[in-house]
C-alpha cells in the first residue's frame, strides 16, 4: 500500500495540483514540516514546507531529499517524478534548508492507523497498521525530528 501510494504521491500530483496530498508530516512547539503536494505556493511536484509561527517556506523536495531503496539511493524513472515503488525511506542531503537537512529517515509500521479503512463505506474499520519515517542517522542535532508521520492515502 505505501509503495503504490509513494507512487500516487510523485505521479499524480506532478499532473494536476487542485488538491492537497501528504506524505509526511512532524509538529512540535517550535515548528511544523508537511511533505507533499498542492499547498504552501510550491511549484514542484512534491515540496517540504516548514511553518514557524506566521512564517512558511517551501522548498522542493527533490532538491532538498532523495527517497531510498534498501538504504541506497534512487533515481526518479526517465519522466522525471515516478519512482520504484519499492521505496523504504529518504535522506536529505547536509546542506539543504530544513530542518530535515543531514538526516536519514526509514519507513516503520507499528501498532494501529487513526485512518479509517472503510473510506465512509459502511462501519468503521480501523485494521491497519500506523505509518512513521522514523530517523536512523543524522539525528543528534536537536532541529533534526525523531520521527514523521506517514500520512495514508488509501481513500
Amino acid at each position: 500500500m505505501r509503495f503504490f501510494l509513494l507512487f500516487l504521491l510523485f505521479t499524480f500530483c506532478s499532473i494536476s495540483n487542485a488538491g492537497e496530498i501528504y506524505f509526511a508530516n512532524y509538529e512540535s512547539n517550535k515548528y511544523s514540516i508537511d511533505i507533499g503536494s498542492g499547498y504552501g505556493g510550491c511549484k514542484s511536484p512534491v515540496c517540504i514546507v516548514v511553518r514557524k509561527g506566521n512564517t512558511s517556506n517551501s522548498y522542493s523536495f527533490e532538491k532538498e531529499c532523495v527517497l531510498t531503496k534498501n538504504g541506497k539511493k534512487i533515481k526518479p524513472t526517465e519522466y522525471g517524478t515516478e519512482y520504484d515503488e519499492d521505496t523504504d525511506g529518504f535522506f536529505c542531503h547536509a546542506k539543504g534548508h530544513t530542518p530535515l537537512a543531514g538526516a536519514t529517515y526509514k519507513f516503520i509500521l507499528f501498532g494501529r492507523s487513526s485512518h479509517d479503512d472503510s473510506c465512509g463505506i459502511g462501519p468503521s474499520k480501523f485494521r491497519s497498521p500506523a505509518e512513521k519515517y522514523i530517523c536512523v542517522k543524522g539525528c543528534e542535532n536537536p532541529s533534526v525530528p525523531e520521527y514523521l508521520n506517514a500520512d495514508s492515502l488509501s481513500c
